[in-house]
This record gives structure tokens, sequence and C-alpha cells, in this order.
């Protein structure tokens, strides 16, 4: 940790340093507060306003919202809105590659590497122990393919009504409990049931 931190010091602008440094405090027994790790990605941010920078801006300020910040929650969206345009022509642009877990501060973030495998007959992962449900109330459903779910005010995420068996004039206004994934296209709701 020592010497990727003075990596960072020495070269703010080589993200390899930063990916390796973010990757490593997971495994520490005590990781950074996400206080702490949002201001390291802050700086790598606004040196490189790269994706992986807006991304992890947009995903850890989601996290600080979650636990009732307010402000967090507009810093989220604005670094989603960069998030998004750096990757509209990706094809992986919707793909889930953080999700909440279950464990507090930096440790609440799962790497999708840590799901075991896809399962195509359930449309998950297969291992989701340790991902947390939370819980929202379906604000908007604009057909079977596309719905919107409001977690708090001002983060809402995107869910698929038709995999869930929700539908136009019948789902609105239902609270339901889901697994909550980081795209770079935005919040997605999985796994949606009515609580």
């Amino acid at each position: 940790m020592s010497l990727l931190e003075e990596n960072i010091k020495d070269d703010p602008n080589d993200e390899r340093n930063m990916k390796l440094w973010m990757q490593a405090i997971r495994h520490q027994k005590n990781p950074p507060a996400v206080e702490a790790v949002l201001e390291k990605v802050s700086y790598w941010a606004s040196n490189t306003d790269s994706l992986e920078a807006n991304y992890y801006l947009y995903v850890l300020n989601t996290l600080l919202a979650i636990n009732g910040s307010t402000v967090s929650a507009n810093h989220a969206m604005q670094a989603l809105e960069r998030c998004r345009e750096k990757s509209r022509y990706r094809h992986d642009r919707t793909r889930c590659h953080e999700w909440l877990g279950k464990k507090q501060d930096f440790k609440r973030l799962v790497h999708k590497e840590n799901l075991g495998k896809w399962d195509q007959e359930a449309r998950f992962w297969e291992q989701t122990k340790q991902l947390s449900q939370i819980q929202g109330v379906i604000s908007d459903i604009r057909g079977p393919q596309s719905g919107t779910i409001e977690i708090k005010r001002n983060l809402t995420a995107f869910f698929v009504p038709g995999v869930s068996k929700h539908s136009v004039g019948r789902s609105e206004n239902l609270s339901v409990a889901f697994f909550l994934g980081f795209s770079y296209d935005g919040l997605r709701a999985w796994s949606v049931e009515d609580m």
C-alpha cells in the first residue's frame, strides 16, 4: 500500500497506479473510509478526466448518497453524466462492474469478478450472498423493457419490468426490493421483487 501511494504521489496521471490501489484497499482488514477514497478519486478525475475515474467518482458518491448525503447525490449525478458521455460508444456501458454489498464503508462495493458465473436461467450471478438487497419505489414504467425505481431523492435505477413481471398502470408506486449494480450508464436494479 505504501509503495502504491508513493507511486500515485509521484505520477498522479498514471491510471494504473490508482486502479491497483483501488483493488488493493479492498483486501485490507481496515480499508480507508469512503470519504478518504473519494478524495483520492476526485484528484484522479481532475488530473485525467478518464472514464474509470468518473465512474468511481459516481459510484463512491452514490454510496454516500444511499447513506443519506444529499450533496453526494448531486455530485453522483454530475459524475454520472460525464461517465455516460465518455462511455456512449462502448458496447459494455450497461454492464454492472460494481455491486452494492452487505459490508460497510468501501468494502460495501463488490466487484463482478467476486460473484461467480452468470446463470443464464436465473438471469443473474450465481453467488449473491455478499450482495445487499435494498428498497425503492417503482416511479415509472415506459414498457416491458424500460422502467425506473426511485431509491432516494435524486437517485434512480433502471430496471426491466418485463423480467420482474411489472407492468404499466399496475405497478407504479409499488415498493420493491432488488440488488443494485453500477454500470457506466447508471444505476441498475436486478432481481426486482415486490415487498
